[in-house]
């Protein structure tokens, strides 16, 4: 796009100096018409600003969906962690251990598929 604009920079200038009118020359509010080839030129950067103002707003809501997907994984996750703590006390009780004793520590293994008393 650099290239297309340097290419209307030169054109604007070589009708100025073929005694096109002279925009710095301009009353407020005076108006220069673009020729055909700027005005194509415009156009095709603005569209091709509003293609990539799309592009991002459909980036925009992919990570919007993946934030509210990431909420809701981190909530089961936090269900689950209860419910395997709730589990693990509701073993330890049937065997005899208390949870809520404080002198003593119990920790549940998966890998051993055991409790093991920590303190």
């Amino acid at each position: 796009m650099g290239k297309l604009t340097k290419g209307i920079q030169r054109k604007t200038q070589q009708k100025a100096q073929n005694g096109a009118t002279d925009a710095s020359k301009l009353e407020v509010g005076g108006k220069v018409a673009l020729t055909e080839g700027e005005r194509l030129a415009m156009q095709k950067l603005d569209q091709t600003a509003i293609q990539l103002k799309v592009a991002l707003a459909n980036i925009e809501l992919q990570v919007a969906a993946l934030a509210k997907g990431k909420a809701e994984v981190i909530a089961e996750l936090e269900k689950q962690g209860a419910l395997m703590r709730e589990q693990a006390e509701a073993v330890l009780r049937s065997h005899g251990g208390d949870p809520a004793d404080k002198e003593r520590s119990w920790s549940v293994s998966l890998g051993e598929m055991v409790i093991i008393r920590t303190a």
